[in-house]
């Protein structure tokens, strides 16, 4: 397996749409022009939740994948999520074959629909699951760790187990939890190839820092990533009042964007990137709905107080 440094903040890249529903190619590279161009980004993930993965067939999440390694080859490292369709080992590893054919430089394996109803509950079946794709293909993997409430949740037990294959070189932690976070940080770096523990928790992103985080994977890397990656910068740097005037600064955005329900996370962050003209059109598929003019009008104001029409300070 070739080395691929995947750097410390990860953008899992949003999916334009056109107004007719159909994927926007042009805005999808707009935006990946524009990621490529910010400092500090370290790779670009294709086929996330933030990318509506469950709202794409097969075909159209290689076609994104194929945009992303045409538009940012050689420039950042591409990430591309497996999330089988249909639900099953065989296509999980069928299309981890395929996007890494395609010029993926790592992959994300997310765990199969079936896990909602209980990852944990079978002993065995999450582990062999996991072992099953990462030894079937030459590529380094991520492992996408989700919150308790959503069934799909690993142990940390399991997630160790799993993360104990050489081929797995971070995980994409997303807890909610800070105590949790940082017990699975603890875990990550004591093994002897030692996996990138990157935060995935939006609206702690900052507390995950000072508790051993090596970067962030968020979908709100699509709107404030530079914001983002200054308060890592000061946190490693030691410049904890630097890093807390930028908290304050962006904060209430991240509050609007990440308000109950969970289902309309990825509405509004679509929204404030287009908004500040990353691509042109913030629709959603059905049956993810579009934001309100209520929320609208909260994200606009919240972008406005981020001030992030202004260069984030060096």
């Amino acid at each position: 397996m070739g080395k691929v440094n995947l750097g410390r903040h990860i953008v899992p890249s949003v999916c334009p749409f056109r107004d007719d529903g159909e994927i926007d190619e042009a805005g999808l590279r707009q935006h990946l022009r524009y990621l490529a161009s910010v400092r500090g980004i370290g790779a670009v993930a294709f086929n996330l939740y933030a990318g509506e993965v469950h709202s794409l067939s097969r075909e159209e999440r290689l076609r994104v994948l194929d945009i992303g390694v045409r538009e940012l080859g050689g420039k950042v490292p591409v990430i591309c999520g497996v999330q089988p369709i249909p639900d099953t080992t065989r296509e999980a590893i069928a299309f981890a074959k395929e996007a890494a054919a395609r010029g993926a430089d790592a992959l994300l394996l997310m765990g199969p629909a079936w896990f909602a109803f209980g990852a944990n509950t079978v002993p065995g079946v999450a582990v062999s699951y996991a072992h099953a794709v990462l030894d079937a293909v030459d590529r380094p993997f991520m492992i996408f760790q989700l919150p308790k409430w959503t069934g799909a949740h690993y142990t940390l037990d399991n997630l160790q187990a799993i993360c104990a294959n050489p081929n797995v070189v971070g995980v994409k932690i997303v807890t909610w939890d800070t105590d949790e976070f940082e017990s699975t940080a603890r875990m990550l770096h004591a093994l002897p190839h030692r996996p990138r523990a990157y935060t995935g928790n939006d609206t702690t992103f900052l507390y995950n820092f000072l508790g051993g985080a090596d970067g962030t994977l968020l979908g709100y890397n699509n709107v404030a990533v530079e914001i983002v990656i200054a308060i890592y910068d000061a946190v490693q740097s030691g410049d904890f009042l630097a890093a807390m005037d930028l908290q304050r600064r962006q904060e209430p955005l991240v509050r609007v964007l990440f308000a109950e329900p969970p289902m309309l996370y990825r509405s509004r962050y679509k929204y404030a990137a287009a908004h500040l003209g990353r691509f042109p059109n913030p629709r959603m598929r059905a049956p993810l709905p579009d934001v309100d003019e209520r929320d609208a009008k909260a994200i606009r104001r919240a972008l406005a107080t981020a001030d992030l029409l202004v260069p984030v300070p060096a």
